[in-house]
């Protein structure tokens, strides 16, 4: 295995937190190496279930960079297998325009493939109140009619990930927009219980 896939590996492992951490970690092996290794990876489904929930937190602080216009491809290749599609998405998201990207989707694609960046959102949300208000910008960005989508895509993961409610939820019961969200998202939280 060459120096940059074991880069590349443990960056998904473990992402950095932050450029510092990234410039520490990766050594000698250049960011645009990562970026085309982390492209490459995605578009061959080389990517294990445990490394695609990394995937949105690696590419935050490493970028697509050289890899960029193979994941936009990718991406609106209504052909491509839905989870690399979902994978390009994850890691285009963070760019300066991966709102635009994932607005130019339409809403059922975009319910669809949100599972990589919702995962991590939904496992960090006890411990990080960015966490809570990513997800409720995330249900606040899809279009009306298919926030109930959104939020039951959301809500499975939730379930499977083990993450009460009241935590993944939290910024989006104070979150007026979604006014009309809360009575399902206030009967998640009933249904477990009181908080401990």
């Amino acid at each position: 295995m060459s120096t940059v896939h074991t880069a590349l590996d443990a960056l998904l492992h473990t992402p950095p937190a932050d450029a510092a951490r990234l410039a520490e970690r990766r050594g000698a092996v250049s960011s645009a190496a990562l970026q085309a290794a982390l492209a490459d990876r995605i578009l061959a489904g080389d990517i294990t279930a445990e490394q695609s929930d990394c995937v949105p937190l690696l590419a935050r602080v490493l970028g697509a960079g050289v890899g960029r216009e193979r994941l936009l491809i990718l991406l609106f290749d209504a052909q491509a297998p839905p989870q690399r599609r979902a994978l390009a998405l994850a890691a285009l998201f963070h760019e300066p325009d991966g709102h635009t990207l994932f607005d130019r989707l339409g809403p059922a694609t975009r319910v669809r493939l949100a599972d990589p960046w919702i995962r991590p959102m939904v496992a960090l949300a006890p411990v990080d109140p960015d966490a809570q208000a990513a997800l409720a910008d995330l249900i606040a960005s899809t279009p009306a009619a298919w926030r109930g989508a959104m939020v039951a895509r959301i809500e499975t993961c939730r379930r499977r990930l083990g993450t009460p409610a009241h935590e993944a939820y939290a910024a989006a019961l104070v979150t007026p927009e979604l006014a009309d969200e809360w009575p399902v998202l206030f009967g998640h939280v009933l249904a477990e219980g009181p908080a401990a």
